[in-house]
């Protein structure tokens, strides 16, 4: 999947909160993330440390069910 494919399936899904949290599994601020996420600057582990954080939240059972 190319990196503009990957940042809008991470953008759909984002929440309040998720990139303070994508920032601090990264090791980067919230501003360097924010530029990640609006292909602004290139940074693979900030990419794979949403997708975990997101694939992590899929894999854990709805609060809701």
């Amino acid at each position: 999947m190319e990196r503009q494919e990957r940042i809008a399936q991470i953008r759909k899904q984002l929440r309040n909160g998720d990139i303070n949290r994508i920032a601090k599994r990264a090791g980067v601020s919230r501003e360097w993330v924010s530029r990640v996420l609006q292909n602004r600057v290139v940074s693979e582990p900030v990419l794979k440390a949403a997708e975990a954080m997101l694939a992590e939240r899929q894999s854990r059972p709805s609060e809701h069910s």
